[in-house]
């Protein structure tokens, strides 16, 4: 119980330093134009939202259930809700992925295991979303939604590329061993020149087990299960589907969309 209050206390903290952080520049006017928000389009934008992080939830779950069967729904989706803090407050989301394979570790999971739930239901995601990104590209280069704007294209093309390269990255993470081991010792390497390191060998036989039973986890996966077949994936496609819903509603909400219809307009 201590416990709880503590977390619920540093939370409350964080959330205070970056509604300051945010506010603080033109505070009258950003509170004007909080209390200026349709409340309608916002409750569902925010339903949207709760869907997403339960669906999230359930496909982590289902990742998570391939190597531990006792691990409850309930306990994912918490630890899906607690990953987006750890997203929102790390430098480019990072923290969310080391934070679920921490708590996974704490649950008797090992980190080669926590690591292949965590890059499968990233897969699932990434796959899902690169899906989505390319009938955007087909269907506006068909219907032409949005008007032609060079930079926002060069944009849009940028995205997708690196959303595909990840994917790419993580497949080859997933099934190159020997890749993997040259990457990991040449980064032990290089930490222990500069002295970060002390003792190197024994770095690199923890890190040559450790791509050993991660490789052996992923070949076992991945020949059970193609792609399209992975049971988080037909669920990343519905949380994908409410993440690019509810902007639509934050924008409704806001009259975003009303600005930018004018801005097309000129």
């Amino acid at each position: 119980m201590k416990k709880n209050k503590k977390n619920i206390l540093i939370i409350i903290i964080i959330s205070i330093i970056v509604l300051y952080l945010v506010l603080k520049d033109n505070f009258a006017e950003k509170v004007k134009y909080l209390f200026s928000v349709n409340p309608i389009y916002l409750l569902i934008a925010t339903a949207f939202i709760i869907t997403y992080w339960i669906l999230k939830g359930l496909a982590l779950h289902l990742c998570i259930n391939e190597f531990d069967e006792n691990y409850t729904r309930k306990k994912s989706i918490r630890l899906m809700i607690t990953t987006q803090l750890f997203h929102a407050i790390t430098p480019f989301a990072s923290g969310g992925q080391p934070w679920q394979i921490y708590k996974l570790k704490k649950h008797g999971i090992s980190l080669s295991k926590g690591t292949n739930i965590v890059i499968e239901d990233f897969i699932g995601y990434q796959t899902a979303l690169i899906l989505f990104g390319a009938l955007a590209v087909l269907s506006n280069h068909i219907l032409h939604i949005i008007p032609s704007d060079d930079k926002l294209a060069l944009l849009v093309t940028l995205g997708f590329l690196m959303n595909s390269a990840v994917i790419i990255a993580l497949f080859a993470l997933s099934f190159s061993r020997k890749d993997s081991k040259i990457i990991i010792n040449s980064i032990i390497n290089f930490l222990g020149k500069i002295k970060i390191i002390k003792d190197t060998n024994a770095s690199k036989e923890k890190s040559n087990k450790f791509i050993k039973d991660f490789h052996q986890s992923a070949e076992k996966l991945f020949s059970q299960n193609s792609i399209i077949k992975f049971p988080c994936f037909r669920v990343s496609i519905c949380h994908t589907i409410c993440l690019i819903t509810r902007i639509k509603y934050i924008f409704k909400s806001t009259l975003c969309d009303y600005y930018i219809s004018i801005r097309n307009a000129y």
